[in-house]
């Protein structure tokens, strides 16, 4: 480039100049990770802010055939210098385009104290003046007196608040990049908070008396045991689809444990789960060192406190269940999951969401004792979740009698008394209220169950493969009337 006096305007002033190519400071506010275009080139793009317009930015939009040779941001508040970028009016927006056949850049440090040296630049031999070290080092007294949460949107949300099919910005950690198909990797984020409990529509046609249909467990449990170990045991982990393959992927994000916007995303239901989905309008973005100590901090508060109880919990539960396991502390779903010992004792706070049986006629089964004669037993699957995860676990035996106590497992098949209020005391558990529609007449309900105490016990089938074989059972439970 030339060695002639370059001026540089703020970023307020340079907006105005559609159709000139301008010279700019600016403190970056929002960068995303190179990426395709539709032709040949790669491109990167950015936001940034000075004294002038500090909100919402200017943003920036960099193009080179190699994406080594476009701007690669260490952390958000660094501060690059631009020449001869195009303004450009496009979409209703303005942006600033650079092109290497006309324009360079320079990165600097934003923290004050920090060298003059750029740690990045796209040519050689650049001249840097003292009008260069003023510029600067305005731009970073103005952000050591005034730090700014940069990366703040109107469309922010955490987990607690996310819903379906709505669009928004989620400042999360990156847990995990897994591969799910050949083309379709997932994201396995997290901000410390829990995704809303769902409620399930149940259509009365369905003939069901309990759920539409089974759940299953969550997606976590197929995950390889040395990563979920490493997952927080409070707050919901959200799996984030996105339609890339795994290596594209892990090029283009940042280092797993750094946490990060995701802009633009969605939310669907699967199965009553939670999953977040990246279209091909979303993007990634880093976050401003201040931000991510903010999250940091407001996360780290409700791990130190080692309070395993649900956010969405009730203070004082209903009084569904009571248990054997008072005085032992609340572990969490994640927490039974991921203990070290292959058999242990826990005790939970869960939402029962379904049963297998699906039907409470079909909850006891018969077989010959050793007198031949027939006696029946309870065998019952019961799905549990809370917002850390969802696992089957089993009633079966003495703790079945204990969890249905003063119902003896009997022939449930027609209709009896013990059946009736049978149904009503699962159906409360289940959090279903009795339907009173008219005969004929096609209705929906709602299931929201109850959060309800539970002791769980963890038990294997094989001895060979104790962690491959191993089950959930509860025990020193019982189902109040």
């Amino acid at each position: 480039m030339d060695d002639k006096q370059y001026e540089y305007m703020p970023i307020v002033s340079a907006m105005i100049s559609v159709n000139t190519k301008v010279n700019i400071y600016g403190v970056i506010a929002e960068y995303e990770q190179p990426k395709p275009t539709k032709g040949s080139d790669m491109m990167s793009t950015m936001t940034i802010v000075d004294m002038s317009y500090p909100s919402p930015g200017l943003r920036l939009i960099a193009f080179d055939a190699d994406s080594k040779k476009l701007p690669h941001v260490n952390k958000i508040g660094d501060i690059i210098r631009l020449r001869h970028v195009q303004i450009e009016h496009h979409n209703n927006a303005v942006n600033a385009v650079a092109k290497k056949k006309y324009s360079s850049f320079l990165l600097f440090e934003g923290n004050s104290g920090s060298s003059y040296e750029p740690y990045q630049f796209s040519h050689d031999g650049y001249k840097f003046t003292d009008h260069d070290k003023m510029l600067i080092s305005s731009l970073r007294k103005w952000l050591e007196s005034s730090p700014l949460y940069i990366g703040k949107s109107d469309y922010a949300a955490q987990i607690k608040d996310i819903k379906e099919r709505a669009y928004f910005d989620l400042c999360c950690k990156v847990l995990l990049l897994h591969e799910k198909s050949e083309k379709l990797s997932v994201i396995y984020v997290w901000d410390g908070t829990d995704a809303p409990p769902q409620e399930f529509e149940m259509k009365q046609e369905e003939e069901t008396d309990i759920v539409a249909d089974p759940f299953g467990e969550s997606s976590l449990i197929a995950l390889q045991r040395n990563d979920l170990c490493n997952f927080p045991s409070v707050g919901s982990v959200i799996p984030v689809y996105v339609e890339m393959p795994i290596n594209e992927l892990q090029s283009r994000f940042p280092k797993i444990g750094r946490w990060v916007k995701l802009r633009n995303m969605t939310c669907r239901r699967n199965s009553g789960l939670w999953e977040g989905v990246m279209t091909d309008k979303s993007k990634v973005s880093s976050i401003s060192p201040e931000m991510e100590k903010m999250y940091v901090r407001d996360s780290a508060e409700r791990l130190e406190t080692n309070s395993y109880l649900p956010q969405w919990c009730p203070k004082i539960l209903d009084g569904i269940t009571v248990t054997n396991c008072e005085g032992i502390r609340f572990s969490s779903l994640i927490d039974v999951i991921t203990n070290s010992q292959v058999t242990y004792k826990f005790r939970c706070l869960v939402r029962v969401i379904a049963s297998l049986p699906r039907n409470v006629e079909e909850f006891c089964g018969e077989r010959k004792n050793s007198e031949n004669n027939i006696e029946y037993f309870y065998r019952v699957r019961l799905t549990l979740e809370d917002a850390t995860a969802r696992i089957h676990a089993y009633l079966y035996g003495e703790d079945a009698n204990k969890f249905f106590s003063g119902y003896p497992p009997t022939s449930l098949m027609g209709s009896t008394i013990n059946l009736v209020a049978l149904k009503t005391k699962f159906y409360k558990l289940l959090g279903i209220n009795e339907c009173n529609s008219n005969e004929g007449e096609k209705s929906s309900r709602i299931q929201n169950p109850p959060w309800v105490e539970c002791c769980i016990k963890s038990y294997y089938l094989d001895k060979s493969s104790p962690w491959d074989s191993r089950r959930y059972r509860i025990f020193g439970t019982t189902l109040q009337g």
